[in-house]
């Protein structure tokens, strides 16, 4: 090697090195901008208040600080916002669903679903406090004293939005197994407007989340005396494993209320099925971007939201406001439930698409005069 390539290399490897430790330009990817957080029901709803409570946190986290907003897109059952971000949202990683998935939706391909999960840009994953299913007192004579009186209830009008949604899921199939006949109004436009029904008497019976039941339910139903919580559907692990609840230790779980009634251990296709939800459930709430978005964007929003869900700020106001905070989900493990749709057993689909088919075979009007999808046993 002669003197002259030994100084060339030397000033070309002093060079680099001044490179690397230069402070670089480019501003971060979010400086600047603003953030909108799509939420597919109205305001009030458990989707709303958990979307706006990462707003609030998530700028802090987030590079360049941006302003963070929330955006109520209702309609469709949620559908119009997926499908917003699925079809029309730009690329640059500004606007994004955040709120409930629909699995069932998207394994059976329901009306209105133009999407596959495993395609949208997923940035963030939680899981909420689960999910119980409460009635109104006055549904019996002298008034239901606990979850037991159910089984007395001769107008049982069990109220939720679409069919394949996972609370309308859990709370048909648990209901089937446990043999309660019942009337299944549906379509409402998220949880908030059906607690209005069961305020009304338009229906007596649903399916709440944990937070939403804490938050809303106890104070204008449950310590009135207008309302008493019944069972609380499980979270199940990988395995099949029926997980018992740290948030509702207090409520009997569906398969112990089915062993007291049948004096046996739950089992069947439609409790198949209902394990296979209440697996998928661990996912909560998804945060979702368009397909094949910005990747400066994606790595960028998927750190800023996974910062600011186990920040102690975000952690101390969700237990304020909601007496929960949300268990962050990491991408990967999220990823690996949205692609195991692709491998649910015949047996199971049959099962969900028979379940979907006899859960909206009529149409029933609520007392606002407006049609909804319904099931009568």
């Amino acid at each position: 090697m002669t003197q002259l390539t030994k100084r060339t290399l030397t000033i070309t490897a002093a060079l680099a090195a001044l490179a690397l430790a230069a402070p670089s330009n480019a501003a971060p990817y979010y400086q600047g901008k603003t953030v909108t957080l799509i939420v597919g029901l109205g305001g009030g709803g458990g989707p709303d208040i958990m979307a706006r409570l990462l707003a609030r946190h998530l700028p802090k986290h987030l590079e360049g600080s941006p302003k963070v907003i929330v955006k109520n897109m209702p309609g469709a059952r949620f559908m119009k916002a997926h499908n917003f971000i699925f079809e029309k949202a730009k690329l640059d990683g500004l606007n994004f669903y955040y709120g409930p998935w629909f699995w069932g939706g998207d394994v059976i391909k329901t009306p209105g679903h133009r999407f596959k999960y495993k395609d949208f840009t997923m940035v963030g994953a939680l899981r909420t406090s689960g999910r119980l299913q409460w009635m109104r007192t006055d549904v019996v004579p002298g008034g239901a004293k606990n979850w037991r009186d159910i089984f007395k209830v001769k107008n049982l009008r069990f109220a939720s939005t679409g069919s394949t949604t996972g609370f309308a899921m859990q709370g048909l199939l648990g209901m089937d197994l446990l043999g309660l006949k019942y009337k299944f109004i549906s379509g409402y436009r998220g949880s908030s407007k059906v607690r209005i029904a069961m305020r009304n008497n338009e229906a007596n019976s649903m399916v709440d989340s944990t937070h939403s039941y804490r938050f809303n339910t106890v104070r204008s139903m449950i310590k009135p005396g207008k309302g008493i919580p019944l069972w609380y559907f499980p979270y199940v692990d990988d395995k099949g494993n029926v997980l018992k609840s740290k948030t509702l230790p207090e409520f009997i779980s569906l398969p112990d209320a089915y062993k007291e009634i049948h004096g046996k251990e739950i089992s069947g296709p439609k409790w198949d099925l209902l394990k296979l939800g209440m697996r998928l459930a661990r996912l909560s709430h998804l945060v979702l971007g368009p397909p094949n978005m910005n990747k400066a964007a994606t790595a960028a929003m998927s750190k800023g939201v996974w910062a600011a869900l186990n920040s102690k700020p975000y952690q101390n106001e969700a237990k304020k406001s909601v007496t929960f905070y949300p268990t962050p989900v990491r991408i990967k493990t999220a990823r690996t439930t949205v692609a195991s749709l692709a491998n649910i057993s015949p047996t199971l689909l049959e099962s969900l698409k028979a379940f979907d088919a006899q859960a909206n075979h009529i149409k029933v009007r609520s007392k606002s005069g407006k049609k909804r999808g319904g099931k009568k046993k």
